[in-house]
């Protein structure tokens, strides 16, 4: 009979819950607010923003590989694997240098708190139509009116933030 072992319960519960999840996300979501103005000042440190965003870029790719090294889970993906690919499934990168390119811009522009509100709103709108609809292959999550009201108030404070 194996002996009853709290510790390793308590770190599968932690790993494994909802909680801790949220709880990056949420981090994430602050990094998300810092990210932008560290790339205009690396942009001004390096007198180019385009080779800051590019650094940001090559920063980060360095960082993924070494998740991936640490993982063990580095290998090339086969061409059969690459030409199995829908095109668009490579324009991750596209939209990600889009979205530092449009950080960049406004942030010294409209300010942090206004350009991170219209994110937020952008990246609500879009994922509740993806939820909605089962877009990307994923499971369809009906919105219902506390959603929409979300999504309205969320409009609202934008509105609210301008006026100010």
């Amino acid at each position: 009979m194996k002996k009853f072992d709290a510790r390793r319960v308590l770190i599968h519960f932690i790993v494994m819950s909802d909680l801790l999840f949220y709880a990056l996300c949420l981090f994430a979501g602050l990094l998300l607010a810092v990210q932008p103005a560290v790339n205009n000042l690396l942009g001004q440190s390096l007198q180019s923003q385009a080779m800051g965003a590019f650094m940001n870029f090559v920063v980060g790719a360095l960082a993924i590989g070494v998740v991936i090294l640490v993982a063990g889970q580095w290998r090339w993906p086969s061409m059969s694997q690459v030409q199995g690919s829908t095109w668009w499934y490579w324009t991750g990168g596209i939209m990600g240098a889009f979205f530092v390119t449009i950080a960049l811009l406004a942030f010294p522009r409209v300010g942090a708190s206004m350009t991170l509100i219209l994110f937020l709103l952008g990246q609500m709108v879009s994922s509740a139509l993806i939820d909605h609809y089962g877009w990307l292959g994923l499971p369809e999550k009906p919105l219902g009116l506390a959603q929409i009201g979300g999504l309205l108030l969320v409009g609202a404070g934008m509105l609210l933030f301008r006026a100010s």
